[in-house]
């Protein structure tokens, strides 16, 4: 008789438990380790830590930023987006996506 696992039984949700817990208590917009670190402090696989991201990016905990890395979102505080270390880190568009807005263009002369 084979015993059926529930979807809490998987190591990804486990790890995925265990990154909330962890960062339960930081800033918004606070920086995640990298998949090889976050490998080597929770003692998973590879393929375990993605997906627990994964997961955890689908449910809007965390974002991530090409060239910029993994965020935790968590905690929704006010992110002071004037700072002169903020500035140096954040794209414009990502600082004014974090302020809530939006950029538009428009053009107006044409050669």
């Amino acid at each position: 008789m084979a015993v059926e696992k529930k979807e809490s039984e998987f190591l990804y949700d486990e790890l995925k438990k265990r990154i909330l817990d962890d960062y339960s208590d930081k800033p918004y917009f606070t920086p995640l380790p990298s998949e090889r670190d976050l490998c080597k402090n929770y003692n998973v696989s590879r393929p375990t830590v993605r997906k627990a991201l994964l997961l955890l990016e689908k449910e809007k905990f965390i974002t991530k930023i090409p060239t910029k890395g993994t965020f935790f979102l968590g905690n929704k505080e006010f992110v002071d987006v004037q700072s002169e270390a903020s500035r140096n880190e954040l794209a414009f568009y990502n600082q004014v996506v974090l302020r809530g807005s939006y950029t538009s263009s428009k053009v107006l002369f044409q050669n």
